[in-house]
């Protein structure tokens, strides 16, 4: 499965029940399972794992994950915006400057390092 794919890390029965929901990542939705609703946006997945969960974003901003077994039902709130990122030009080289490397392992909330002049207040 490609980066691009609607759907992109589900397989199987899970993947089904989506297409037949008519969702894609990106979309918020409802799922009701074993006599719960949860509500978030759809993740992609990584195609390895268990293919019998669903995973959502909460809007506390935390994922999870929702095991399809017996009845689940998935329901379409709202299309949403499929997220993009265009990354901003290269800086250009100055001569004189020091060479600096920055690097980052990711985590919880991935981040974006915004480089500004040296000296500069951040605040």
């Amino acid at each position: 499965m490609a980066i691009g794919d609607r759907l992109q890390g589900y397989s199987g029965r899970v993947r089904r029940l989506l297409e037949e929901s008519r969702v894609e990542v990106g979309d918020e939705v409802e799922v009701e399972a074993r006599g719960e609703t949860y509500r978030g946006i759809l993740m992609a997945r990584y195609e390895l794992a268990d293919p019998n969960y669903i995973v959502i974003k909460l809007s506390n901003g935390y994922n999870i994950g929702i095991r399809v077994e017996d009845e689940v039902r998935v329901k379409k709130i709202a299309s949403a915006k499929k997220p993009r990122f265009v990354p901003p030009p290269k800086p250009k080289f100055r001569e004189g400057l020091p060479r600096v490397t920055i690097m980052s392992t990711g985590g919880t909330i991935a981040s974006r390092i915004v480089i500004g002049p040296v000296g500069l207040d951040p605040r």
